[in-house]
Parts: C-alpha cells; structure tokens; sequence
C-alpha cells in the first residue's frame, strides 16, 4: 500500500482519485468544520491531525507515521526565507512555512533511517507564479533545504518571472513545477493549477510531471473532443441551452456571490433549464470537478460551504493522472497489483454529463439579480452576455 498524508486537507480529492490506484491516507490535517464534516463520513478511520503547525513536532517526537507522499495546498502568498529564521505574522506564509517544516521534518527521520525522502505533492493557482516578492521562489527554495531563494533566472536566464513550468536539483532533493489545466483531462472546466512534486534525488520529479510531455497533445485529446458540442439539448424531458463548451474556474465563493465573477459576462457557469436561467447546483459542481454525486451532502453542511468546499478543491482527473505517474516512477512495483482500467483518466465529461434535471427552485435567476448584474455591468463598465439576460423570467 503507497501511504500519503495530507494538510489543508479539505475534502481530500487525494483519496477520491486515488483510493482505487491502492493509495491509502493514515492521517489528515484539517480545522474547518465543514470540511472534517465530510471527511468524517467517508474516511471515519483515518486519523485527522487538525492544527498542522503541530506536525513537525509529532514527526521528530515519532507519535505519527511518515506516509511516502505528502499532499497540500498552502497559501504561498507573504511566505518568506525570512521566517525560516524569524516568526511570521501572516497567517498565510505562517501556514507554507509549517509545510516546509514538515518536510523538514520528515527528511530528517527518513535520512535517520537510512530511507528515501518522502515524497511532495503542492497545489496553488497559477498567480503563484508571478507574486511580486518572489514568494514561490523562497518556497521551492525552503523544499531544497537552501538559505537563499531560487530566481527565474536561475533555471531559463530569460525568465523575469516564473514559468509554467520548470525544476531545480540539488544534492537533497530535486523539485519540478507546472501548470495543468483540467480541461486537458476530460473536465468542462478551464481550471489551471501550479503543481510542485518534490522527490528524493534520486528520482525525477520533472519525470513525473511529463515536463518533457505536451499535454494538449496526450490529455488534452480528451478535451478537443468535447470542444464543440451543441450547447443546446435534451435530458430526460427537459431542454437545456449551456453558452461555452466548457466552464470557467469553479471558485469558493461561487455561493455567494456568483453574480460579481466574470462567469456572468460569458455565462459558463450558468445553464438555461425549460428556457430558465440557474446557476449550477452543487451537485453539478461535484461532477464538474470529478466527484461522485453527493460527495459533499453531510447533515449539517450548507450549500454554501459546499459550493466553498469544492471550490478550494482538486480536479480528480488530474490527481488520478498524477497518480499514476507517481507509481510509474516511484513505486513501479504496484503497477502488478492494479487493474489496467484504472490507470486510464477516463472518458470526457461534457456539460450534458453534469446537469441534473432535479435542479431544486432556490438556484434560479430571478428578476433582482438580473438587476445586480446590469448594475455591476454599469459599475465595472463591462457587459454580461445577452443571453444569459434573455433567460431570466420576472
């Protein structure tokens, strides 16, 4: 069994995609309610370590186990070589410097016991790539166990800012990044990821990520697919219009204040149902992320902190993808106690595939929040797609 531990663990999409690859996760570490909410439904007997400021210290204390694949997505932002040394007031840099001193502190046991490094997996948004204070450089320097933060410059002399993608080796570890879009792994969803993979020396990190790969010519054929479907069909009695092909980013305050993102102008997160305009129930932002249906539905969890939820998420085909191109690598030993099928990333979903016909009455468009949009449209000065406006009943 290939171990992993996550922190920032959310709803852990790790262990949805990767369960089935023969994964198993001995230890979460998350704080939010609603979050552990769903984890305890679906993973009641693995351990959650809540606060992961705490972990370093049960790793070099020996209280919990070293998984061979740790798992997060720390905010990068205000994270600095400067509390390596110093305290951080910024909760968010205070959080990426807890993950660098959980490898830390996991290289220092593994190194005791004469054992490769375990193995890291990081997640942001792109915008990561192009912070004004070099944050993403300080972070993979902090991965390297380096005093000095890495600089564009450092890997393509041409670079003033980060690339999409790119990896930097050392006599500890060797840690590659790239941007991936789940829209190249058979989701509707443009929805691009910085992913860092951090190994041990002695294995390619860079390998794993395909960074040699062009990804719109081995993935993205499930996208060029789909691209250009009818956006106008029938399911199960009821007509429907979608106005893209695919969706913008899924984003956690879809919720609550859906109207105020740029999906209103091209309308991708909105479908029109039997001639209604809605947004997408959260059901449908399940599989639109790769979930199975009602993943998220726990008593006691809104609407909203689902919408939340899967917002701050991973797109499953990408971490099933990234799955097997770890045991690949790594653990090529599995590849015999796996079942083929498995490792496929799987067929297309289109936005007929998400829909659901049982949409509840709560998540249409009435005629106040048309008058939102228009008055946002006139504020901003930009304008929301007709129509998306001409689906909206009073």
């Amino acid at each position: 069994m290939i171990t992993f531990g996550s922190v920032c663990s959310g709803i852990d999409a790790a262990s949805v995609a990767l369960n089935p690859l023969k994964f198993q996760a001995i230890w979460f570490s998350e704080i939010e309610k609603a979050p552990i909410k769903v984890l305890e439904k679906h993973y009641p007997n693995v351990q959650n370590l809540g606060d992961m400021k705490q972990i370093p210290k049960k790793i070099l204390e020996k209280e919990i186990q070293i998984p061979n694949i740790l798992f997060g997505g720390t905010p990068c932002q205000a994270f600095s070589l400067a509390g390596l040394r110093n305290s951080l007031d910024d909760e968010r840099g205070s959080l990426t410097l807890a993950f660098v001193d959980i490898v830390k502190a996991m290289d220092t046991i593994t190194s005791q016991n004469q054992k490769p490094k375990s193995t890291i997996v990081w997640e942001n948004v792109e915008g990561v790539l192009s912070d004004s204070q070099n944050a993403f450089g300080c972070f993979l320097a902090g991965l390297l166990n380096e005093q000095e933060p890495k600089r564009p410059s450092q890997f393509n002399y041409k670079w003033k800012t980060w690339g999409d993608n790119g990896f930097f080796k050392n006599e500890h570890r060797e840690v590659a990044w790239r941007i991936l879009d789940a829209k190249y792994f058979g989701l509707p969803q443009q929805r691009k990821r910085v992913f860092v993979i951090s190994t041990d020396r002695k294995y390619s990190a860079s390998e794993i990520l395909g960074l040699s790969e062009n990804m719109k010519q081995g993935c993205g054929s499930l996208y060029e697919s789909y691209k250009g479907v009818d956006l106008k069909f029938e399911k199960d009695g009821h007509s429907f219009v979608a106005f893209r092909d695919y969706t913008d980013c899924l984003y956690s305050a879809y919720g609550t204040k859906w109207n105020g993102n740029a999906a209103s102008v091209n309308g991708s997160l909105f479908v029109a149902q039997n001639d209604r305009l809605r947004r997408l129930s959260p059901i449908e932002c399940e599989r639109l992320m790769g979930f199975p249906t009602n993943y998220t539905l726990v008593d006691g969890v809104s609407d909203t902190n689902r919408y939340k939820m899967l917002g701050n998420s991973w797109a499953i085909p990408v971490i099933k993808w990234l799955g097997y191109r770890l045991i690949r690598i790594l653990f090529l030993d599995y590849l015999w106690y796996i079942d083929s099928n498995l490792m496929n990333i799987g067929n297309h979903i289109r936005i007929q595939d998400i829909v659901d016909v049982d949409c509840d009455e709560k998540f249409y468009i009435s005629r106040k929040a048309k008058d939102g949009m228009l008055s946002r449209d006139k504020k901003y000065k930009r304008k929301t797609n007709i129509k998306v406006l001409t689906y909206i009943v009073s």
